[in-house]
């Protein structure tokens, strides 16, 4: 769009652009002035444009100032996942605050999410959380149908030890915790395992994964309640695997999404966490879309 500007990086981090800064000051005129709900169409307008960490850094300093004008409803929300996530959470506490929701994250530590769950009194349900997210990466859980020389023989092992891992965590999520539970798809590989020979093999990496997830969603949603498929698979399509993923990031800080994708990450979580907030508390939604 002609009227969003791209911030300057100086001394290694990112300055707000010009149409940033004035739409900031603009919005805090609006607040000093008592206008609060012109406020909070100019700051959904500025997210809507530049969805940025220092936007949203913005909106949350911003709704906290003025908790009066906007009053949020809490929603404790847990993540248990196998890599980093910490960079995607002032993007999604801050569209959910623009939705009337104040989101209270704790995030399990990384890749432990096996003994978070399966423990009573891990810190998890000491938590309470209203939502769980459960992020679990395929190279993490069956690093064999991510690497290359996938062995097609050794499916049926895979699918049944992947679908028993994944079902019986969700099952001791419901049985520890009244929380909705939203669990990722695994993903598929960019490259096939085998190059151009990918096409002529009975068996395949990608339609092993296909297998887990199908029988993992049978299960979960089908046996218990409040269990919801995040079809991550299709997420990454949407956006383009290749540039989905930064295997430079994954190296250096286990955090295999690629900056520019953080964003939409956190709005297919909001996806989830609208409706289920509601569940908890009656919120007030705010349509970025049409703002």
């Amino acid at each position: 769009r002609a009227d969003v500007s791209v911030g300057r990086v100086q001394g290694g981090r990112v300055m707000a652009a010009p149409a940033d800064t004035e739409a900031r000051n603009r919005i805090t005129a609006l607040l000093d002035d008592g206008k609060a709900a012109d406020a909070k169409a100019e700051l959904a307008l500025l997210w809507g444009r530049q969805p940025t960490m220092s936007n949203a850094s913005f909106v949350l300093s911003t709704m906290n100032r003025a908790t009066a004008a906007f009053p949020l409803a809490p929603h404790r929300i847990a993540l248990l996942r196998s890599f980093t996530v910490e960079p995607i959470m002032p993007f999604l506490r801050a569209s959910a605050a623009l939705h009337g929701i104040a989101l209270e994250p704790w995030i399990g530590e990384f890749n432990a999410y096996p003994q978070e769950i399966l423990d009573p009194g891990s810190a998890l349900y000491a938590f309470a959380p209203d939502s769980v997210i459960l992020a679990v990466q395929t190279r993490d859980l069956v690093p064999a149908l991510w690497s290359e020389g996938f062995d097609p023989g050794a499916a049926g092992a895979l699918v049944e030890r992947a679908v028993a891992d994944l079902s019986n965590l969700v099952a001791a999520l419901r049985a520890n915790s009244r929380a909705s539970v939203v669990v990722h798809a695994l993903d598929v590989p960019a490259h096939a395992s085998d190059g151009i020979l990918d096409a002529q093999m009975e068996v395949t990496a990608a339609a092993v994964i296909g297998d887990i997830n199908w029988r993992v969603r049978e299960r979960c949603t089908g046996q218990h309640e409040n269990v919801y498929w995040l079809d991550y698979p299709a997420l990454v399509a949407r956006h383009g695997r290749l540039g989905w993923y930064d295997e430079r990031k994954w190296l250096s800080a286990r955090l295999p999404i690629a900056a520019g994708h953080l964003p939409d990450m956190a709005a297919e979580w909001l996806r989830f966490v609208i409706p289920l907030a509601h569940r908890t508390a009656k919120v007030l939604v705010v349509d970025l879309d049409n703002t």
